[in-house]
């Protein structure tokens, strides 16, 4: 790099072409910057090739200019312009292309403005009043335009998804925002397949014109998830929201607390630091009596036990040492927990007449030493291990409080029937049965099986959250299908099976570790 730069100021030392090469080099190197990308990590060139220091010798609050005149302080500089060496102004930040650098040429000859050429666009823009977006020319007007057509779409879709889920299980009286599914189908239709024809989505009451009859009418509880696991509201905001969810037709809600409990005690280091207080528990049951909803407490006491098990104090509890998901069946501190937390719970909701108790997705079960020493000793596999857990829980409850405890089912589905006869927990609990896809897949053996064992079933479908751990958007298509996919299956399995109720689950985020 040395000889270069001693070359090349023998060359322009010289008498013969000195004039020519820095009057040359003037017009020539000022005329583009070199790409970005294409400079050398560690050094910058003036455009009369003068080396500039190493950029990290650079002092960090000033910039020099090619003939070495200190700029202002950077943080002295308008925010949304940037000047060039003459003074010439660039276009605003934003509406430079990512990956080109304006041409000082066309800069230096010809201003933005004054129906001269505009060196982004090529063409005359006397008002100054084009942006680039995405490598097209977008006018001021067109942006305007944009985004009314944006919000009015998106206002629609929102209006169209939000009535169709809180009338989708039906109710004997109320006011509709849309006077039937079939003018809410239309309307959808209209707007964004152009025509009304057999073509558009399968609508609830397409099913139940196809079935003869409503199964919607014969559910005693419509309960709405509320997940305070990943950024839950202040109570304020359920002042206006249990309202709507009475006029809507449902009934009770379903709180899963996690670590929004204000547990003390032995157990206040689980509470989040902004977790409600007990006040405000005191508060959000009011508000849900004066609209006549019932509250239905969840808390997970077998998996999903993130909140606690991350904890130092409480890695021992665990059934793989690895994973803070599932605590060890076989420890006693492991029911020591669960009681407390159940106890400080329920204290804070007198009177209630279901809890729900969790337990579904525990991945790891038989695994510790103590799980395992207590298999060999008394020939038990991973299945009685979790029937034995979930019914010492389930009872308690019970016993403590004359509550009916609610609990997932998806661990069932692939116990032997005579083993969750022989638990107990047919008559001891009530499931609910989870399936968020498109078509609902529980299998008839499935079904054929819980007819059986269970004296009552539930069934939980999804509002929010259920498709991919990092969703930003709602997916109005895949949840309305999903809620009519469960009233074809309440049609066909309600002769065998009495389905007490519904669960309208809205996840917040996947687990505990997920980003909201």
């Amino acid at each position: 790099m040395r000889d270069l730069i001693s070359r090349y100021r023998e060359i322009t030392n010289r008498k013969d072409i000195g004039s020519s090469v820095r009057g040359g080099m003037s017009g020539q190197l000022r005329t583009l910057y070199p790409k970005r990308n294409s400079l050398p990590q560690k050094e910058l060139f003036t455009p009369k090739g003068t080396l500039y220091p190493k950029r990290n010798s650079l002092p960090q609050k000033e910039l020099f200019t090619p003939k070495g005149t200190l700029y202002p302080k950077r943080n002295s500089l308008p925010q949304k312009e940037l000047f060039t060496p003459k003074g010439t102004l660039y276009p605003k930040r934003n509406s430079l292309p990512r990956k080109e650098l304006i041409n000082l040429r066309a800069l230096n000859a010809n201003c933005i403005g004054g129906g001269k050429e505009d060196p982004l666009t090529g063409g005359e823009d006397k008002d100054n009043m084009k942006t680039v977006f995405r490598g097209k020319i977008i006018s001021k007007r067109g942006w305007v335009i944009r985004c009314i057509s944006v919000s009015c779409v998106g206002f629609l879709v929102f209006v169209y998804y939000f009535s169709s889920v809180m009338n989708s299980y039906g109710r004997s009286s109320g006011n509709n925002f849309v006077s039937s599914t079939e003018e809410r189908t239309s309307i959808f239709a209209k707007l964004f397949y152009g025509r009304n024809d057999d073509s558009r989505q399968k609508t609830s009451d397409d099913v139940i014109r196809r079935r003869g009859h409503d199964p919607r009418k014969n559910l005693k509880h419509k309960v709405v998830h509320l997940d305070l696991k990943g950024m839950p509201p202040l109570i304020q905001y359920f002042r206006n929201l249990f309202p709507l969810l009475k006029q809507s037709g449902v009934t009770g809600i379903l709180v899963e607390y996690e670590d929004m409990f204000p547990y003390h005690g032995k157990l206040r280091d689980i509470a989040n630091r902004e977790s409600y207080s007990k006040a405000n528990i005191k508060k959000l049951n009011e508000l849900a009596k004066l609209n006549n909803l019932q509250v239905i407490p969840l808390i997970q006491t077998f998996g999903h036990l993130e909140f606690v098990l991350k904890l130092e104090k409480y890695v021992h509890l665990r059934e793989v040492s690895r994973f803070p998901q599932a605590i060890c069946p076989t420890h006693n501190q492991s029911h020591e927990i669960i009681h407390e937390m159940i106890d400080q719970v329920m204290s804070l909701h007198p009177g209630i007449e279901y809890f729900h108790i969790g337990s579904d997705e525990v991945y790891q079960i038989g695994q510790c030493s103590l799980c395992i020493e207590r298999m060999a000793k008394s020939q038990l596999t991973s299945v009685d291990l979790f029937l034995d857990h979930v019914s010492y829980v389930a009872q308690y409850i019970k016993d403590s409080y004359d509550v009916r405890p609610l609990m997932w089912d998806d661990q069932f589905r692939s116990v032997d029937e005579d083993l969750i006869v022989k638990s107990g927990l047919g008559s001891l609990v009530e499931i609910v049965v989870w399936d968020y896809l498109t078509t609902v897949k529980i299998q008839p053996q499935v079904w054929d099986k819980y007819s059986r064992t269970f004296q009552s079933v539930w069934i939980g479908s999804c509002f929010k959250g259920a498709n991919e751990p990092n969703s930003m958007v709602v997916n109005e298509t895949q949840y309305l299908a999903n809620h009519y996919s469960w009233v074809d299956v309440m049609q066909e399995q309600e002769s065998r099976i009495t389905f007490q109720g519904v669960m309208l689950t809205g996840w917040q985020r996947y687990d505990h570790f997920s980003v909201p």
